[in-house]
């Protein structure tokens, strides 16, 4: 009987820990103005435009490393009666843009953390991006 409720115990404690985090709210944000997004976070601007930070696939940013390379950061991008658009946005020193955020323009900002030695891991979850949008 014993060896069952801590089979039980265990199967429990398994399950709490999977429970997923709920998604951060949507944060109210201006176009020109820079906006401040954690992973899976929404901003929504006052022209009925939202965009969501939805993942980094790639970060080879390094602070104390010879040659640092460029992070990606995906964002997707929702206009009132249109479908949604991905837009992967590359920091410094490659600034480029792939997919098509038309009609707005979007500057990068701002990527935290970053690493400061190669090994380092970075937890998914800490990552707040920087943009700035206008139309």
């Amino acid at each position: 009987m014993k060896i069952y409720a801590l089979f039980i115990l265990l199967c429990a404690m398994t399950l709490a820990s999977c429970v997923a985090e709920p998604p951060s709210p949507s944060v109210a944000a201006s176009l020109g103005k820079p906006v401040i997004l954690k992973l899976d976070q929404t901003a929504k601007f006052e022209d009925g435009l939202e965009v969501t930070f939805v993942d980094v696939p790639s970060d080879g940013r390094c602070s104390s490393c010879t040659a640092s390379f460029a992070a990606v950061i995906a964002l997707r991008m929702t206009v009132p009666g249109k479908s949604p658009v991905l837009v992967n946005l590359s920091t410094p020193p490659l600034n480029e843009m792939r997919g098509d955020p038309l009609p707005y323009a979007i500057k990068f900002v701002n990527l935290t953390p970053q690493r400061k030695y190669p090994p380092d891991a970075l937890n998914r979850a800490e990552y707040v991006v920087t943009v700035t949008i206008n139309k």
